[in-house]
């Protein structure tokens, strides 16, 4: 077994023994995905590429959650899954199953490479110039397998987009490929830099049309980089996007390119493949389904996918958290229903990324009686998307999955009100406010239409629970943007439900409203959203 996971089960005898401390630990756990939350348990952060999961591998991680008392889990906007709750005699046992079933924990945190994102449409979307998932697979292979990825000055993050607009954050990427065609070959334009957090930017276009052998060679050079240039010495600018800051964009893409032309990794021509048919999604025998709620249910979550009479379904996942019992259940609807492929989402939901139409009569009656109803009922409400809060994370400021859970229900009962508003204007405007629960952006509130940043305000002599609004930001390949926020203004946290449904209705009681909350919210512009805040500071 790798020494980092031998190092790992010393160490936790030595925290055990209280012979190190919580600090001494981190420096060995962090990289391995694992931290100690604020209630003294752990978190162990699974990586997942692109969130795909088999579902005899959901099986295996359900019970090894089941052998080591491991009861919650939560969805990443990284596609990750984390196991939360972690008792510390727990940690290796739990980690060395997982690591021998199939799922790696190296690179799970720390300063090293981080689960690569992939858009979770890229295979199914008729729009897409191509599957982009074979490549991030290969890749997050190679990369395994590349020791300087491991001790980089800080974590870098990969991203695959399969050349569409609509949620694309390949400009939000240290590093990150969008297909294009070369010819009639596959390719990538290739960005670097990007990030969210601590000033935030979008990334430098390195390469157009890098052929798709190439990208190992790139993200080679781009570690290279990386670790040769990134600032070791202060944390908080340590990050690859300061190196670009730091360098200027033309010598920062000098750099890069330099890096390329000298890399040694293999670039023979390679094949890229995934043994998937849409043969392997089962039919079944025609069912009408009478529940009145059924047509809702599909409106809000079944969706085509280019392929005749087969749909995408995303099954709503609230605040992104499951209890480790309901695992098995997925993994058996993915089996039954799915070709045995189960997806989790940059929503913190999941995906079923092929069903036939036949068959979604019978999974809305399996999610309806038995015991998974919990997100058939989910799937029927509103959603916004958070980070996991302060009540877990130790470095959180505000507890944004309280506040999003609350702002959640609030606008289920505030959209009662407005019931010539269509499904997917609804949904679109749910999916436009983004929460997080300190700078980081977890959630990605900083390239969000309407997003929100936890902080703490001295007011009138008490410390009191802000949000810092954001305005503006989309996630659309090289038409993205970065919210902005005017001249730091802020809301109390207590008033986060009541300004978003005095901006929100506003905007639904328009003649002749912009297309989409987005269009709404930069009509209106950063210097004048605080006229929607109706309270005093």
């Amino acid at each position: 077994m790798d020494t980092d996971y031998q190092l790992l089960r010393e160490k936790i005898e030595s925290l055990t023994q209280n012979s190190i401390t919580p600090a001494d630990f981190k420096k060995v756990s962090a990289p391995l995905g694992i931290y100690e939350q604020k209630n003294a348990l752990f978190m162990i952060r699974v990586r997942v590429t692109g969130g795909d999961i088999h579902a005899p591998g959901l099986s295996r991680l359900a019970e090894i959650c089941q052998d080591n008392d491991i009861h919650n889990a939560h969805i990443t906007t990284r596609q990750d899954i984390q196991m939360h709750d972690v008792q510390l005699k727990n940690i290796y046992p739990a980690v060395i199953q997982s690591v021998k079933k199939g799922f790696p924990f190296r690179g799970g945190g720390g300063d090293t490479f981080r689960n690569i994102m992939v858009d979770e449409y890229s295979d199914i979307s008729p729009d897409a110039v191509f599957d982009v998932r074979p490549h991030a697979f290969a890749l997050n292979r190679f990369i395994l397998g590349y020791d300087h990825a491991f001790g980089l000055p800080r974590k870098i993050k990969i991203g695959f987009f399969p050349g569409t607009n609509k949620n694309n954050a390949s400009l939000f990427q240290d590093l990150s490929f969008n297909a294009v065609k070369l010819g009639n070959k596959k390719a990538f334009d290739v960005y670097a830099g990007g990030g969210l957090g601590r000033e935030s930017r979008k990334g430098v276009k390195i390469f157009s049309a890098l052929p798709e052998r190439e990208i190992f060679r790139c993200a080679a050079a781009g570690i290279e980089l990386f670790n040769d240039h990134g600032n070791r010495e202060k944390r908080s600018e340590a990050r690859l996007r300061f190196v670009l800051n730091r360098l200027g964009e033309q010598k920062f893409v000098e750099m890069f390119l330099q890096y390329f032309e000298k890399s040694n990794v293999d670039n023979g021509e390679k094949v890229f493949d995934i043994d998937e048919k849409i043969s392997n999604v089962p039919i079944f025998e025609e069912k009408t389904q009478k529940d009145t709620l059924y047509a809702k249910w599909l409106e809000h979550c079944a969706h085509a996918t280019g392929v005749k009479d087969i749909y995408s379904l995303k099954i709503v996942v609230p605040g992104g958290n499951i209890e480790t019992r309901h695992l098995i259940p997925f993994s058996d609807l993915a089996a039954k229903y799915s070709g045995g492929v189960i997806r989790l989402l940059r929503s913190q939901d999941i995906l079923l990324p092929r069903v036939h139409r036949t068959a979604l009569p019978y999974i809305y009656e399996e999610l309806r009686s038995g015991n998974l109803s919990i997100f058939l009922h989910a799937s029927l409400r509103c959603k916004i998307v958070s980070c996991i809060g302060a009540e877990v994370c130790k470095i959180g400021i505000l507890d944004s999955a309280k506040f999003a859970s609350e702002l959640s229900r609030s606008l289920d009962v505030f959209f009662e009100g407005f019931s010539n508003v269509s499904t997917q204007d609804k949904l679109q405007i749910i999916d436009s406010i983004r929460i997080s629960g300190c700078p980081n952006s977890c959630a990605g509130h900083v390239a969000a239409p309407l997003g929100f940043e936890g902080m703490k305000r001295n007011i009138d002599g008490q410390s009191e629970a802000c949000f810092r609004v954001f305005t503006g930001g989309c996630q659309e390949a090289e038409k993205s943007r970065l919210a902005v926020t005017k001249d730091d203004f802020h809301i109390r946290a207590e008033h986060l439900q009541a300004f978003i449904k005095e901006l929100v209705a506003s905007y639904l009681k328009l003649s002749g409203r912009p297309e989409t909350f987005l269009d709404y919210v930069l009509s209106i512009g950063a210097n004048n959203i605080n006229n929607f805040y109706k309270f005093d500071i």
